[in-house]
């Protein structure tokens, strides 16, 4: 891993023209941040249709191909990006009705992400961390059969998984608090295996901290909106990614 950490930053370093800025300043300037710097991407995207785009936006392989010809590295940085898989984890029978309001597209992510947790899982009880209304958490206590703790911002959603949870007698417990606050800490003990579907930003580096404190038998998370943290520059975790070569 320590090899794909060095590609994968030299590779993004190589080419931050095209990522360190607002991706949404277009809209407002009609105006390409790197349009100058690289004119021959700028026109080639300038031509392709929107069934084109979308072409490429469904086959990463194909957008790939077709961009590799500006962006050289970019089947390199694809290959570097690929981390070893810990095994397939097995399909989930869900009992009756426990998918009850979940989209379809949602409710697949949330089935791989609780079969992947239940295939790996360490320690006798759940922490789901930013749980929304629990549906992550009502897979791994009705599967398990171990006590959920689900933590949450808004008391409302608090409100609702807690009267389904008890509906259908899962042993769930929802509890509203603030992911940054140090109350937090009080969710945390060192029997469980925190998981967390979608914690945004410095919510996914937070559960990181406070498990790695709880000392927590094990972590799965699947994180996003990385632009979303509280300092004005993002904050490496690890002694390699805080190295001044790195930022």
């Amino acid at each position: 891993m320590r090899q794909q950490f060095d590609q994968l930053t030299a590779i993004l370093k190589a080419y931050q023209d095209y990522w360190r800025h607002d991706s949404f300043i277009q809209i407002v300037s009609d105006q390409l941040p790197w349009q100058s710097q690289h004119p021959a991407l700028a026109d080639w995207l300038s031509q392709c249709s929107p069934e084109h785009i979308q072409i490429l936006k469904q086959s990463p392989s194909q957008c790939a191909e077709a961009l590799s010809s500006y962006i050289p590295e970019l089947h390199a940085l694809q290959k570097a990006a690929v981390i070893d898989s810990i095994g397939e984890a097995p399909h989930l029978t869900l009992s009756r009705g426990l998918d009850s309001g979940v989209p379809g597209r949602k409710l697949e992510q949330i089935r791989q992400m609780g079969s992947a947790c239940i295939h790996n899982h360490h320690g006798s009880e759940w922490l789901e961390w930013c749980s929304g209304k629990g549906f992550l958490g009502r897979i791994l206590s009705s599967q398990t059969e171990q006590k959920v703790t689900s933590f949450e911002y808004q008391q409302a959603l608090c409100d609702a998984g807690q009267h389904e949870a008890d509906r259908r007698g899962l042993s769930m417990q929802f509890v509203q608090g603030d992911a940054f606050d140090e109350s937090s800490k009080q969710v945390f003990n060192a029997n469980q295996h925190a998981v967390a579907l979608h914690a945004c930003g410095d919510l996914h580096v937070t559960l990181i901290q406070r498990a790695v404190d709880a000392k927590l038998p094990a972590l799965t998370f699947s994180p996003c909106c990385y632009h979303l943290i509280q300092n004005e520059h993002y904050q490496p975790l690890s002694e390699l990614g805080s190295k001044p070569n790195f930022h």
